[in-house]
């Protein structure tokens, strides 16, 4: 079951982990195609733009103001200290207004070789860029050709730029013209690719998520499947042991008759011989025990009646002392005087022998078993604590699970058992390791009346 467990969540995170990378192979396409779809219209805006600008300017405005600006470079003084340079004004002019109408970031303007003499950016005639942003775009347009950049970034804005000739009056390229675009242009872009990241990562945790509750519901389906195995078996221990009720105790009636035949024919009534007595008890405590498993299978309520707890826990610790006397294990019994509680004597008694018999077959090379039993705020409080191994986790967790145990010859029902009758008398039981090492049963019982505090030990 823990292997088939294993495998099913190793396949559900699987197939979480494919549908997540699958989604993002998705959005991934889907982000490429819509960029490179957007770069493609972007560029041909910008040839378009480029061209139509190139074949708007004068030649003759754009020659006279490259010979005012290599003019200026030849003096290497401000423009306006030197000379006054019409021209290039008028031509700075015209394609500030040529920007602001096609919502460009910048335009320049480079002669026959190739230098950019005139740059919207600029703060002056002076400040120009020296180097073109794409040369090769630059010899292009000199060609005669339209061309674009490919898409840059310049910190974190995303730009590209379109080329094209400005033709002569030999209708022939005298000067090369670039159009740049700012980073409003790629708004939707940047949106686009925010908006599938985003969407990416909350696929991503509302896969997470369902693969997760499907992780749940299988462990529940995987738990109910384990209810529903215990309930059958429960069922099947039910009517097995209806079924063999009669033939168990026809023999233990036989049993008790002949004790008590043999105590009236051999027992001394001046000197009574109490072994006769345990047969007798013994047979009862037999009868006791099968009825107690019957009532687990039916799950009847037990016949509460006011009792003393201590004389109860003294009977169920003697009948299982040969049994700890035979394997070595010192028995200290810490008692008060009286303890009041509303219960079923047999039915606790059954706890107590089996916790006790628990605590001896844990300890087959000798030990301690310390019995403490104390009322504290309307509780009693009745302990076990033995020296031995203490519980594994792995099986301390399923301890009060029916069929499970530990020991070769166990039927698992023991603590089981326990559990029942305890929480029957609206009780509780708790079991783990003791302080000092080996394991603690601790069981608490609503007390019925006060008792005074004393101690015993044997």
């Amino acid at each position: 079951m823990p292997r088939e467990r294993s495998k099913r969540t190793a396949g559900i995170a699987l197939l979480v982990g494919l549908a997540i990378v699958l989604l993002n192979l998705v959005l991934g396409l889907l982000y490429r195609d819509s960029r490179r779809g957007l770069e493609t219209e972007l560029a041909r805006r910008l040839e378009n733009v480029a061209a139509v600008l190139g074949r708007t300017l004068d030649p003759g405005l754009v020659q006279r103001a490259a010979t005012e600006h290599d003019l200026l470079l030849v003096h290497e003084a401000p423009a306006e200290s030197l000379y006054f340079a019409p021209a290039y004004d008028s031509l700075r002019a015209l394609l500030r207004d040529i920007a602001e109408s096609s919502d460009l970031a910048n335009v320049r303007v480079f002669d026959g070789g190739g230098t950019a003499f005139l740059d919207l950016a600029a703060g002056s005639l002076l400040e120009y860029s020296a180097e073109a942003l794409d040369p090769a775009g630059v010899l292009a347009a000199l060609s005669g050709t339209t061309a674009h950049s490919d898409l840059y970034q310049s910190a974190s804005e995303f730009l590209m730029a379109g080329y094209a000739p400005v033709l002569g009056t030999d209708g022939l390229p005298s000067a090369a013209v670039a159009v740049e675009t700012d980073a409003r242009f790629f708004g939707a872009l940047r949106r686009l690719r925010f908006v599938m990241v985003a969407s990416a990562a909350l696929s991503a945790l509302v896969l997470v998520g369902l693969g997760l509750t499907f992780a749940r519901m299988q462990s529940s389906l995987q738990r109910a499947e384990a209810a529903v195995q215990r309930a059958e078996s429960l069922a099947a221990m039910g009517r097995m042991a209806a079924g063999i009720a009669h033939e168990i105790r026809n023999p233990l009636g036989i049993i008790k008759a002949t004790a008590a035949r043999l105590r009236k024919t051999h027992d001394d009534p001046a000197r009574p011989d109490e072994r006769f007595g345990y047969i007798e008890d013994e047979v009862d405590r037999l009868n006791g025990i099968l009825t107690g498993y019957l009532q687990f299978a039916r799950d009847e309520p037990p016949e509460l009646q006011a009792l003393d707890l201590v004389p109860l826990v003294e009977r169920g610790v003697g009948l299982a002392k040969p049994e700890l006397e035979s394997v070595g294990v010192e028995l200290v019994l810490e008692l008060p005087d009286a303890c009041r509680i509303q219960g079923d004597p047999q039915r606790l008694q059954q706890v107590i022998l089996n916790v006790v018999l628990n605590a001896a077959q844990a300890m087959p090379k000798g030990g301690r078993l310390h019995v403490r039993l104390q009322e504290q705020s309307g509780t009693a409080r009745l302990a076990f604590t033995d020296t031995g191994p203490g519980f594994e986790p792995a099986v301390l967790a399923r301890l009060f699970e029916p069929f499970v145990t530990t020991k070769e010859k166990g039927s698992g029902l023991g603590l089981a058992v326990a559990r029942r009758i305890v929480g029957q008398h609206s009780g509780s039981i708790q079991v783990g390791d003791a302080p000092g090492g080996g394991a603690c049963v601790e069981i608490q019982l609503p007390a019925a009346g006060a008792s005074s505090s004393g101690a015993a030990s044997s």
